[in-house]
């Protein structure tokens, strides 16, 4: 089973997050691509990213279901690294400092 693809990405669902895998049209791909600053590694069809590297405005909301799932226009934008993507949203704070505080077994 594979995990978070993202650079310092080790999250699996193993770890309770959900997955999301790349989108398969060209330009979202792409935009995913960039804010990983993955220039030239080129994900295949299982590679995911884990729901850390998405804002909250990002999910489908009020779900009957309660199950997360992405908006069909979801894009990452949050990551641990040097020169982040800029936030589409800047009310939400990073997973990052959450999960280093409440679960640091996860990062």
């Amino acid at each position: 089973m594979g995990g978070c693809t993202a650079v310092k990405g080790s999250n699996t669902r193993s770890k309770g997050l959900r997955l999301f895998r790349f989108p398969r049209d060209p330009k979202r791909r792409k935009t995913w691509l960039q804010n990983c600053r993955c220039d030239k590694w080129q994900p295949t069809n299982y590679s995911e990213l884990c729901e850390i590297h998405f804002e909250e405005g990002q999910f489908e909301q009020n779900r009957q279901d309660s199950v997360k799932k992405l908006k069909p226009s979801a894009i990452p934008t949050l990551f641990d690294i040097s020169n982040p993507p800029h936030l589409l949203e800047t009310k939400r704070k990073s997973l990052y400092e959450v999960y280093i505080i409440i679960k640091p077994n996860l990062l």
